[in-house]
């Protein structure tokens, strides 16, 4: 039962973390990655 709850709460956090995303954020993430570019890990 503990792993279930477990699960739960990654999966809660995953779905919070997807929320705040700012539009597009992705699909600029996935064009940077195309063109061979690494993340910036500070804005």
């Amino acid at each position: 039962i503990i792993d279930i709850e477990r699960i739960d709460y990654i999966r809660t956090s995953v779905n919070a973390v997807r929320n705040n995303l700012p539009d597009g954020a992705v699909e600029a993430e996935k064009k940077s990655e195309s063109y061979g570019q690494k993340p910036a890990l500070v804005s």
